[in-house]
């Protein structure tokens, strides 16, 4: 885990306000602004960075507390959702169809659900945006009650210090909806999209509970929170969350373009597990197993897709490549020219390289997409782990 220096903490903060402050905001909200409070210290209210205005609670008894070193050594705050529920931001409402927001948090549990942030439109209709953890996996939602648009994502992030973003447009029929990470735009495991109606305008954002029922209450941390009235682009969104992750000391994906060079391999390094089920668009990289360039894997299942931009093609190519039982199905890993297991598959490969299997790849043997991208998918269920494999990409 990275960490930052100071200076270099202060020199993305002020980064990241130079960013927020590009768009219409809602509320701000940053740890960075309660830290004259101890560790334990309840937490009463919140005040935002820009506009002026603040996230409070008025009941004592369900005041969130301050924690010194819970978020990667540093602070946040923490709700239980025993005792310390929820705070409560009353504004003059949101002018617009569309919204995005990003909230830096972890979760403690992993079954039901809990809102880690939620602005309802007004008090006949709940219209307006929800971040929430249902089983442990991230989820974003749009729209009233009664016709809600949802997007979740497929890993299990409890306990886990991690991002969740969203972009909602109810002015589209059907709702525009997605969400991001800070490893970009998350492909959902399950959705649902109504017909747009209605707006986001008046009533309350709630954080660390939905509404101000008792209902959806976090049982764990939040580090900040950003709301922007309006529908963040790519381009800038990818900046916003980098620069989030940053700051905080998340793995994060670079936004800087990476020079290519013969073969890939500069420019970022992921194992598989930091970015299964997501889609990859840095221009080169490295890409190891889940037990990382000195490990050996594990009995799992992992995919990627690597998308290229426009007019560009992926090109991988094996460094090595160890995995167990050569040939069974169970012990694999495959490549489909195509962002989805589906369509024309480039390379099925299994077995040992430094062997010189025949279902393994050469060292060296590059693959290269016909339609701009590549997906990935590792399988194995056995207890014949080996070191796994080692696989450079860059675009071309």
């Amino acid at each position: 885990m990275f960490k930052l220096s100071p200076l270099e903490a202060k020199a993305a903060d002020l980064a990241l306000a130079s960013a927020v402050g590009e768009h219409g905001v809602i509320g701000w909200f940053s740890v960075e602004d309660l830290l004259h409070l101890g560790d334990g210290d309840a937490v009463a209210e919140w005040p935002s960075r820009m506009r002026g205005i603040k996230l409070e609670q008025t009941d004592p008894s369900k005041r969130p507390e301050m924690a010194l070193t819970r978020f990667n050594g540093g602070p946040c705050v923490t709700f239980d959702s025993t005792s310390q529920g929820m705070l409560a931001l009353h504004t003059g409402g949101v002018p617009s169809d569309k919204v995005s927001a990003i909230a830096v948090f972890y979760s403690d549990t992993s079954s039901g659900e809990s809102c880690v942030a939620e602005y309802t439109g007004n008090v006949y209709n709940n219209r307006g945006f929800r971040l929430i953890l249902k089983d442990g996996e991230r989820r974003v939602a749009l729209g009233a009650d009664s016709g809600r648009s949802f997007v979740q994502g497929g890993d299990d992030v409890s306990e886990i210090k991690t991002i969740i973003a969203m972009r909602g447009d109810r002015s589209t029929s059907p709702d525009t909806l997605n969400m991001w990470d800070q490893q970009g735009l998350v492909t959902p495991t399950s959705s649902f999209f109504t017909d747009g109606s209605g707006d986001h305008e008046s009533a309350y954002l709630y954080v660390g509970n939905r509404g101000n029922t008792g209902s959806l209450q976090l049982n764990g941390g939040i580090k900040e929170l950003i709301v922007l009235a309006g529908y963040v682009d790519d381009n800038d969104m990818r900046l916003l969350l980098n620069l989030v992750a940053k700051k905080h000391s998340i793995p994060y994906f670079d936004v800087a373009p990476v020079a290519s060079g013969g073969g890939g391999g500069g420019g970022v390094t992921y194992n598989f597990d930091d970015v299964h089920n997501t889609t990859v668009t840095d221009s080169e990289g490295t890409l190891y197993d889940d037990g990382g360039p000195d490990g050996n894997y594990s009995s799992n299942e992992y995919w990627v897709t690597i998308d290229a931009p426009v007019g560009q093609q992926v090109e991988l190519t094996f460094v090595s490549f160890e995995m167990g039982n050569p040939g069974n199905w169970y012990e694999r890993l495959r490549v489909w020219d195509n962002n989805a297991s589906s369509g024309t598959i480039l390379a099925e490969f299994s077995g040992s390289m430094s062997a010189g299997n025949a279902t393994a790849p050469t060292s060296g043997q590059t693959l290269t997409s016909t339609n701009g991208h590549v997906f990935i998918r590792q399988d194995s269920s056995t207890n014949d782990l080996r070191a796994g494999f080692e696989i450079t990409w860059r675009f071309v």
